[in-house]
């Protein structure tokens, strides 16, 4: 019997893969100029001079500065290639090769976003005084990707006031202060009544990806930020393998004290290959991501704890 080509209907609209809100990688110091180097370095001065008072000596003291630099290494974020059969093209009647092109560009998307938070983030908790953990009632279960804990501490009011006070003797400035946290530490900060009255501070509306505004914090969400190992808190890469113990992060921070450099997405097309009887699909991009100071100041972490 000879073989036949068996045609379906399919409905030309497709359910796509819901997406996470990358929204707060815009504030943030622009590198985008810069991403095409292996690497960004960032300069940071020296010590300041002695002061004098009422000065009856002279000469002063004479010294040098000296300063220092670290970097952040530009990463390249590819996704496997993706093949589209000839014939599979002509069983469906949806734009599949446009579903496809645009699955490669959201996934890198996202995957940039949890680059992004990991680099900010990557040296906070090894940084004396720049984390909290949350002290509420260990009611809930953990954001964390993976994990099993369902004894985790819930954010307080007394939590972000910590980082405030942090904030405030760094010398952070005032204005343009920003939150980003996981579902739950959300939820958390919606039984706040200083949340939900906005009104009472100066903010009602929803722009730019926030949604809320608290003690000087406009307020962001995200399904994921960080994640953290249950024993040391360190913060662990985005591609690790995750433990069942694992918890949540998400952190407080001001612009000007992280940077980011992001590339624009490459779409890789090879249409109608032979060898293939199709067509290949992937995508590229360079990003990099670090906070601005050595000393990490400006940025903060909210910790989930059992």
């Amino acid at each position: 019997m000879a073989a036949e080509l068996v045609t379906r209907y399919f409905h030309s609209d497709i359910t796509e893969a819901l997406r996470l809100d990358n929204s707060f990688m815009q504030y943030a110091k622009n590198d985008d100029a810069f991403v095409n180097n292996n690497s960004v370095e960032l300069p940071h001065a020296g010590t300041d001079p002695d002061i004098a008072i009422d000065r009856s000596s002279f000469p002063g003291t004479i010294s040098q500065r000296t300063d220092a630099a670290t970097q952040y290494v530009l990463e390249e974020l590819s996704t496997d290639p993706t093949h589209l059969q000839f014939s599979e093209e002509l069983i469906v009647n949806y734009a599949k090769r446009q579903s496809i092109t645009t699955q490669h560009s959201e996934t890198i998307k996202d995957t940039k976003g949890d680059r992004c938070a990991y680099g900010w983030a990557l040296g906070v908790v090894a940084a004396t005084g720049k984390h909290r953990l949350t002290t509420g009632t260990a009611t809930r279960a953990s954001d964390a990707r993976g994990s099993t804990v369902t004894t985790a501490k819930v954010l307080v009011k007394a939590d972000i006031l910590a980082v405030k006070l942090l904030m405030d003797k760094d010398n952070v400035p005032q204005e343009n202060r920003k939150m980003l946290l996981p579902s739950s530490m959300m939820n958390d900060i919606l039984l706040l009544d200083e949340f939900t009255r906005m009104d009472a501070y100066g903010k009602s509306n929803i722009p730019d990806g926030w949604v809320g505004r608290i003690f000087g914090f406009d307020v962001m969400t995200r399904t994921y930020v960080t994640q953290h190992a249950t024993s040391t808190y360190a913060i662990k890469d985005p591609a690790a393998a995750t433990a069942a113990t694992d918890l949540a992060g998400g952190f407080i921070w001001h612009p000007s004290f992280v940077r980011r450099a992001n590339g624009s997405i490459k779409t890789f097309l090879d249409i109608d290959n032979p060898a293939y009887y199709g067509s290949i699909f992937s995508a590229a991009v360079r990003f990099g991501a670090l906070a601005a100071r050595n000393d990490n100041v400006g940025i903060y972490q909210l910790i989930e704890t059992t």
